[in-house]
């Protein structure tokens, strides 16, 4: 089975990546979240190029898709009040998302079964550190914090059949490196830190303590490039038999500045050989 795995779009789709891919011979697309950008408008542009794309498609919900700035700013000033209002009429939108998608598997805790192995997508909207977009969380789950999770998780776990597992999930999890240039390590606090999630790392031990064998985590979420300082980050990490992959290259979609071409940004995930699991980062060049 092979796998492409797209990182944060935020509004960078077009007509191109979706020709490209329903021509490739992947088998199944992997979507990290964030499909918005900044407004509602660069969501709207990319849905229909999404909605014609012919390939199996899995989606992790990010911070960004079905929020609005009420809760993001809740969010990222720790503001319970601002994070409740904000989360007003987000089952509708939740609601509309999916039928603007029909042709997407849009996971929230949810287990598939492919050819090779159980896929497990995660907890949705994600923002990394502490738990965040609890009323939401709260109220499609019962989930108000990392705990609660963790349990959500296991449940899943315990229902999986297949020894092979791999996670779709927006950010990844804690415990792979605490510096700003780490796969999930925080680059927008002096102090840096480990930005993953804990609910998540306890979700893979506890997947390997029954046995499971966790092939790979597919997460996004921690840009790979900081706009501020351009540290780059590490995209991809192999630890206890376990590939670990942030596909967070953004803008997924870069324009040269000599010709009229763009080249065009996901990672590849190769295990038609699971004793041997080849991934790649990939770079389209399109001629506009």
């Amino acid at each position: 089975m092979k796998i492409a795995l797209i990182g944060d779009v935020h509004g960078f789709w077009n007509s191109k990546d979706t020709i490209y891919f329903n021509e490739s011979d992947y088998d199944a697309l992997f979507f990290v979240g964030d499909l918005k950008g900044g407004t509602q408008k660069s969501l709207n542009t990319i849905i229909p190029f999404l909605q014609n794309l012919s390939k199996p498609v899995y989606f992790s919900y990010g911070n960004w898709d079905t929020t609005n700035l009420i809760q993001m700013a809740g969010e990222v000033w720790h503001n319970p009040f601002l994070a409740r209002l904000g989360s007003g009429g987000q089952s509708k939108r939740i609601h509309k998302f999916q039928e603007q998608l029909p042709n997407f598997h849009l996971g929230m805790f949810d287990l598939f079964s492919l050819q090779a192995f159980d896929l497990i997508i995660g907890r949705p909207f994600s923002a990394g550190g502490p738990i965040s977009f609890v009323p939401i969380l709260n109220k499609l789950f019962n989930i108000q914090t990392l705990e609660d999770s963790f349990a959500r998780y296991k449940a899943i776990i315990d229902k999986s059949a297949n020894e092979n597992l791999a996670f779709l999930t927006h950010n990844g999890p804690f415990g792979l490196g605490a510096k700003a240039t780490d796969i999930y390590g925080c680059d927008f606090l002096k102090e840096e830190g480990d930005w993953g999630d804990k609910d998540l790392q306890d979700a893979i031990s506890y997947a390997k303590s029954r046995g499971k064998k966790v092939l790979f985590v597919a997460s996004g979420h921690m840009h790979h490039r900081n706009p501020k300082t351009k540290q780059i980050r590490k995209w991809l990490e192999f630890v206890d038999n376990t590939y670990y992959t942030n596909a967070a290259n953004v803008p997924r979609i870069r324009k040269a500045k000599k010709d009229a071409s763009s080249s065009h940004h996901h990672i590849c995930v190769d295990l038609n050989d699971l004793k041997n699991i080849k991934i790649q980062e990939i770079w389209i060049q399109i001629k506009n």
